[in-house]
């Protein structure tokens, strides 16, 4: 059964959401976006969060220094990071995900090159760092997941998980706005939304 991570926390209700319908994993972010925050916003927030449900932190390009900073301010169990070099820095500390922007097979050539403890799988936007609400070509995920953990994500919702996760058999699927209302989280996507991916055996 696929783990589940719902991205882009911001709020306290966004919390208490995650709480009740209990997510594997939860992400804050620390990078350009709407849905970027403080040191001090996300250590509130994940005070509050489940100590069950795994704390991701969200980083793009930003210096080894800062990442381990904010890991042990925020309490994060996992960093996620891209980087325009696709490298991973030696002196991150803890468990760290590498997030690729799929654009064809090519993409995949880092899993060869950089060890992760996962390789996040989003669409290719030359604009954008993850977040697009976009899906990519899910056989190439496909490939990928039978050489390493991958987290899947890029336009997934509640409608089309069961059949990415059916497909792809990946280790976790990512959601953020897949299961937002007017750009918040709405309780009742993210119910339906780990409902449905953990349906899938």
């Amino acid at each position: 059964m696929a783990k589940v991570k719902i991205c882009g926390l911001m709020r306290l209700q966004d919390v208490h959401a995650v709480n009740e319908y209990k997510p594997d994993y939860a992400g804050f972010i620390f990078a350009p976006s709407r849905r970027r925050l403080s040191i001090e916003q996300a250590k509130m927030l994940a005070e509050q969060l489940n100590p069950d449900i795994k704390r991701v932190g969200i980083f793009v390009n930003e210096l080894p220094e800062v990442i381990n900073k904010t890991k042990r301010e925020c309490g994060l169990d996992i960093v996620q990071i891209y980087r325009d070099d696709n490298t991973i820095d030696s002196t991150i500390e803890g468990k760290v995900w590498l997030g690729i922007r799929v654009k064809d097979e090519n993409s995949l050539r880092i899993m060869k090159r950089v060890r992760a403890e996962a390789y996040l799988l989003d669409a290719y936007d030359p604009q954008a760092y993850g977040g697009t609400g976009e899906t990519f070509n899910w056989e190439l995920a496909k490939r990928a997941a039978m050489l390493a953990n991958i987290v899947l994500a890029g336009g997934l919702c509640a409608s089309n998980v069961a059949e990415a996760v059916n497909t792809v058999r990946p280790y976790a699927v990512d959601v953020s706005s897949g299961v937002e209302t007017n750009g918040v989280k709405d309780a009742v996507k993210i119910k339906e939304f780990i409902e449905n991916a953990r349906s899938v055996r």
